[in-house]
């Protein structure tokens, strides 16, 4: 290449001039990156640097001309600073906008100075380029498709070596690729599966090398990519889903539900996974109403719309769901569903294990593993009231570790179990006495303490437990922070409190614990009466507080839902409230829980179940705290079976929702206060088939029968009438296989006995068609024409019988008696002269009756006896044995009355002797203090409102009207009476029935049995229990003491509740009224009241005395329609009319009230009467406020006004009634037993 120098800007070029070798050479290289429009041209200097510098260095460039040796003026030229310089010496860069396939010339040139007068140019040679064929820019990429079955292999796969590219000319090339398949053999959207095993399509990356000619366009910039398309799978299997049971009434919606929405299923692929299922409305159609129906599920879409997971797309619908499942319709072949049963059958409420199955328990706890399996933990008497734990293991109630584990006594539990952790279950309870938290847990063999709280609640109820997180967590009222809530949580092997102790700045009356989505640290608890959910911020360490200020709240439970939300349920003045905690306030769960009852629950519980329904289990005053579970669906609230459904009431109550099925466990006021846990499940309902009678004799037969569905006592009742309406006996027997027998034995010969066979269901008896037979006649009666034993003939269905009493035990053999024989005293432990008539107390002239039943109770088939005034009787003729002989007073007026109980025994040769005592009715008064007789003390006798009382017409709380026996001292039988100076009274009364007694005297505080605790039982069939007085066919003797005023102690009228407030401003209910009056007012001894029976007052309900009372006495009536309304509260106006009742006030004199709202209204006169009495002021505005209801603080100011008791300044009780408060000490006289 020539290098040149040429001399410029007319400098002198004379002697010193310095020549081009000294100076330095420029060199033109050769053109590179040559496209058609683009060329790189670059040059090279070298000079003297140490003389030199150089600049502007330049590369001209023009289109090539024929004959043309050097550069043109016109030439273009490139700039230094246009130009890249990519090494010392070295210069260029990249032209443009060049013509295609057209030759240029270019140049390359520098400016070399020195620091004197020089001043030039260098050049380098003239060299020429072409510039090629205008390039093509890629308008599309033909991306290859690869379509391959299911289950394909990696190797397998046939992958294309090219790819098409169509060019903004719209010509096409081929350009060679290689292909990425390294995520092929990938997971793939199904857990557990690969991509060739899911199916569906995944893009793959390929590499290429474009031609020279071929770029991108300004705005195209894809890359080739393979997209392999894999078959789905062939669904080949859908299994049948789990039958359910539900109980009539359920909803479609409900059973949807209830059956399961994804199943298993298998695909010709060999692989397996859950497949979302929808379900038809059954077939046939379904209603709700018992019966079987079978519902289609039919599978659904793995992916419900187009979607890409981990690089893999899924195409949903139009029956594309990630599988295929066409069937076969040209052969018939379906696609296939999923089918499920539902039975709709009877469900009941039904024991699990047997009722009071433990000790006498508190503190109350229940909880269930993963497997369903039920779990109790209390304080357990038979342990002095240490902890047990106890499990349903399918058949019993067995225990978890050794039973009183705790050693010490406690004062209440929780049980929880760590689903973080297998299931390891955990026991928290406080130590009775100290309140000392401690936590548990069960290694499975033994419990052992999980270290050392240091945490101590001010009372023993004042804790939840629960797990969170993994980790055993307290919140408590901290008896080191006067009652205010903190929370401490099992930490890295250390109990830590979190959050600041004490953050409720206040003491609390109830808490409860459950994580929400707000927090896994979510508290709900009462302070001051008022709700308040507090939950931990633990990122600072602080608690986040939201107070419901307002009405006066109780019996408070949170819980939490499906949805992580708080739901908490409590009592205010309206009824039960439930509320949902979002956004730092409450908003109120529909349905409204307010319609759930309308008496005030005296316990309540809150759960849900997996689909979201709330349930709530409550116990109802109105109903003798027996438990309601109610569960919300389609807007209300649907009682679960049936209301009140335990057999008593409970003290303690605790739900879960086990496996869909409401479970309740409670501590069982009718078992002595033991655990009983029960369902609500089906149950199989029950046929009874009545066998024929075998092995018939003269005085036996063999009868039974067979029973199917579900059963807990089976048995037979008998008689000789053919509807089995006259004397019936009832013998349970056990059946083996759903098949019993029983032997019956002392039978009349030659008699028809009809026979009915029947078993105890959850839903009460159920009979088997009766039958007959007929038992033979003995030789002596017919030798040569023995009777036969007829076919059994069907009768009329007798009506429901009481529950089967145990199989009798009847003697066997015949023994010859003696014809005549005296009942007369042998026994002498009540008193009386041996050999003496037993009525010696009443009047010896009185006659008896007598039956005869079994050692065991069964009435025995002989006829009833009379047995005169000396004693003296007819004998029957009955086998050898020993048997009761039950012994009737009877009246001078013939009415028959309850006596005593005799034992008769037959020896083998026929010797009868009687074992009888004095009948002895009387009972004593004695004084409390002196524990000595008070005389004159008056009694009567009433009738107590139950249902076997009135069943028989008799008028709950009326007086007994007995008859007179002459020669019964010292009242001859009378009601009333007056006890005499050794403190005796006495009534022989009708067997049969229930009975209370009311005492009253100048000086003592009223006796009322009705509110004694005692219980005695007397023979076999009469007792005292639940402050009722029951009498069978024996007399009951009932002693009692009274309390005399001077005792030196005020007793409470009024009572708080159980969160330990009083709640003053509350209204009084006339139930409570009632019991009030009844408490502090004098009784008349001819009262003139009305009728006792109310509708709306249920036996056992816990005010009905009082009410029965206050009625009796005239203090009170009904509110029409045969109610009481025992709940409404009692307003202004009413508390004046039921004083002006009470003491029998004067109407007032003066014609108008000075109140200006009171005249015209119905209680005028009443209320012009308190006021002249001085008990009942108006309002400083001049009104009374007639119809404003009369709060609990006013009731006990005006009743300590009445009845003389003086204010109580003692030390704070109720949390709620502060020192401060107005009506402060009248509340402390009327709630706190005190001196006087």
């Amino acid at each position: 290449m020539t290098i040149l120098l040429v001399l410029s800007y007319g400098l002198n070029l004379g002697a010193g001039q310095a020549s081009a070798a000294s100076i330095g050479a420029v060199t033109t290289l050769l053109a590179s990156d040559i496209t058609g429009s683009t060329a790189r041209l670059d040059g090279n200097i070298i000079i003297n640097s140490n003389v030199y510098s150089s600049s502007n260095h330049q590369i001209y460039y023009w289109k090539h001309a024929d004959g043309v040796t050097e550069r043109p003026f016109d030439a273009l030229s490139v700039s230094l600073t246009e130009i890249d310089s990519p090494a010392v010496g070295y210069f260029g860069g990249k032209i443009s906008g060049l013509d295609p396939l057209t030759q240029y010339d270019y140049q390359a040139a520098v400016r070399v100075t020195d620091s004197e007068s020089y001043d030039s140019t260098l050049y380098g040679s003239i060299e020429s380029f072409t510039t090629l064929e205008a390039k093509r820019t890629i308008a599309e990429i033909k991306q290859p498709e690869l379509h391959v079955p299911n289950m394909t292999n990696k190797e397998d796969l046939v992958l294309p070596q090219t790819v098409e590219i169509t060019l903004d000319d719209n010509t096409t090339r081929t350009v060679p690729v290689s292909w990425d398949m390294s995520d092929y053999d990938t997971d793939s959207w199904i857990d557990g599966w690969v991509f060739k095993e899911s199916g569906g399509y995944r893009s793959f990356p390929g590499t290429w090398t474009l031609p020279e000619d071929v770029g991108y366009g300004p705005n195209y910039y894809d890359e080739p990519r393979l997209e392999v398309f894999v078959d789905y799978p062939n669904l080949t299997v859908v299994p049948a889903a789990k039958n359910i049971t539900a109980p009539e009434g359920t909803s479609l919606a409900e059973v949807q539900g209830l059956l399961e929405n994804r199943l298993q299923m298998s695909f010709d692929n060999g692989k397996q996974t859950e497949v979302p299922v929808t379900w038809d409305e059954g077939t046939p159609a379904f209603t709700g109403e018992p019966g079987t129906y079978t519902f289609t599920g039919t599978p659904g879409c793995l992916y419900q719309s187009f979607a890409r997971q981990g690089g893999i797309g899924i195409m949903g619908g139009g029956g594309d769901c990630g599988y295929y499942n066409n069937g076969d319709p040209g052969n018939g072949i379906k696609p296939l569903t999923a089918t499920a049963q539902v039975t709709i059958t009877e469900y009941a409420w039904q024991l699990v294990g047997p009722a009071g199955f433990t000790g006498a328990a508190k503190g109350l706890s229940f909880a269930y593993d993963a497997d369903g399996a039920a779990y109790v933990a209390f304080a357990d008497a038979e342990y002095n009231h240490a902890i047990s734990v106890m499990k349903f293991n399918g058949t019993s109630w067995e225990y978890v570790g050794a039973p009183g584990f705790s050693g010490n006594a406690a004062g209440n539990t929780s049980l929880k179990f760590n689903t973080d952790e297998d299931g390891v279950l955990y026991a928290a309870y406080t130590e009775a006495g100290t309140n000392r938290i401690i936590v548990s847990v069960f290694n499975g063999t033994e419990w052992a303490e999980v270290g050392v709280t240091d945490a101590v609640a001010s009372s023993a109820d004042l804790f939840s437990f629960n797990i969170v997180d993994g980790r055993p967590t307290i919140a408590f009222a901290d008896q080191a922070e006067s009652g205010s809530l903190t929370l401490k949580v099992y930490y890295k092997d250390n109990w830590e409190t979190w959050g600041p102790a004490g953050f409720s700045q206040g003491a609390v009356q109830s808490v409860s614990l459950s994580p929400s989505y707000y927090s896994a640290y979510t508290i709900s608890y009462m302070q001051n009466g008022e709700l308040n959910t507090a939950y931990l911020d633990v990122y600072a360490e602080e608690w986040r507080q939201y107070k419901q200020a307002g009405t006066p709240v109780e019996l408070l439970s949170q819980a939490t839902n499906k949805y992580g939300s708080s739901i908490v349920i409590y009592q205010d003045a309206a009824g039960i409230q439930m509320k949902e905690f979002m956004y730092g306030e409450w908003f109120n769960y529909e349905p409204a829980a307010s319609t759930i009852t309308s008496s005030p629950a005296e316990l309540l519980d809150l759960a849900f179940d997996t689909n979201n329904n709330a349930y709530i289990a409550y116990t109802d005053s109105s109903d003798t705290s027996k438990v309601t579970v109610k569960k919300s669906m389609a807007g209300s609230w649907k009682t679960v079976g049936t209301a009140s459904f335990t057999a008593g009431g409970a003290s303690e109550l605790k739900l879960q929702i086990i496996k869909g099925q409401p479970h309740v466990a409670i501590v069982d006021d009718n078992q002595q206060g033991k655990v009983t846990v029960l369902n609500f499940r089906s149950f199989a309902p029950a046929a009874v088939l009545t066998a024929s009678a075998t092995h018939i004799t003269t005085t036996s037969a063999t009868v039974g029968g067979t029973v199917t569905g579900t059963s807990t006592v089976t048995g037979i009742v008998y008689g000789t009438t053919a509807d089995l309406s006259g004397e019936t006996f009832n013998v349970e027997a056990p059946q083996m296989d759903g098949r019993f027998t029983v032997a019956l034995n002392a039978l009349k010969p030659g008699t028809v006995y009809y026979v009915r066979a029947y078993a105890v269901t959850p839903k009460g008896i159920v009979y088997g068609e009766p039958s007959s037979f007929t038992t033979l006649v003995t030789p002596e009666d017919n030798e040569e024409n023995p009777v036969p034993t007829p076919t059994p003939t069907p009768t009329p269905t007798p009506a429901p019988t009481p529950a089967p009493t145990p199989a009798p035990e009847i003697p066997s053999g015949t023994v010859t008696m003696p014809g005549t024989v005296k009942v007369l005293i042998t026994n002498t432990s009540k008193g009386g002269t041996v050999n003496a008539p037993i009525t010696q107390q009443i009047g010896t002239g009185l006659k008896l009756t007598g039956k005869l039943y079994s050692s065991s109770g069964q009435a025995v088939n002989v006829p009833e006896f009379t047995i005169n005034a000396d004693g003296s009787f007819t004998a029957p003729n009955v086998p050898q044995g020993t048997y009761r002989l039950a012994l009737n007073v009877i009246a001078p007026n013939g009415e028959r009355l309850a006596g005593q109980q005799a034992v008769l025994t037959v020896g083998a040769n026929g010797a009868i002797s009687i074992d009888a005592e004095l009948i002895d009715p009387y009972g004593v008064i004695t004084d409390s203090v002196t524990g000595k007789p008070v005389e004159g003390v008056n009694v009567s006798l009433h009738w107590s409102d139950t249902e076997l009382n009135r069943s028989k017409g008799r008028v709950p709380g009326a007086l007994v009207t007995l008859p007179e026996l002459p020669d019964f001292a010292p009242n001859k039988n009378h009601d009333p009476q007056s006890s005499n100076a050794d403190g005796q009274y006495g009534w022989m009364v009708y067997p049969d029935g229930d009975y209370y007694i009311l005492g009253d005297k100048d000086g003592y505080l009223a006796f009322d049995s009705r509110k004694d605790t005692a219980e005695a039982t007397f023979g076999t069939d009469s007792y005292i229990r639940g402050g009722n007085i029951h009498v069978g066919q024996t007399i009951v003797e009932y002693s009692f003491k009274v309390t005399p005023l001077l005792s030196g102690q005020y007793e409470p009228y009024m009572k708080g509740y159980p969160d330990g407030s009083f709640q003053p401003g509350k209204g009084v209910s006339r139930a409570e009224m009632a019991a009030i009056l009844s408490r502090t007012m004098p009784l008349s001894s001819n009262p003139a009241g009305g009728s006792t029976a109310f509708s709306d007052i249920p036996s056992g309900f816990w005010a009905s005395a009082d009410i029965a009372t206050a009625v009796q006495q005239g203090w009170f009536e009904g509110t029409g329609n045969n109610r009481f309304q025992p709940q409404q509260a009692i307003t202004r106006a009413e508390m004046a009319q039921l004083l002006s009742n009470v003491y029998g006030w004067s109407k007032s004199g003066s014609g108008s009230s000075a109140f200006s709202d009171v005249n015209g209204h119905w209680a005028q006169e009443a209320i012009q009467s308190a006021e002249a009495q001085g008990v009942l002021s108006g309002y400083s505005d001049g009104t009374f406020r007639p119809n404003q209801p009369i709060t609990r603080a006013e009731a006990v100011t005006l009743i300590n006004k009445l009845i003389a008791r003086p204010a109580y300044n003692t030390a704070p009780v109720w949390s709620d009634v502060p020192a401060s408060y107005w009506a402060y000490g009248d509340i402390m006289a009327a709630s706190v037993r005190h001196s006087k």
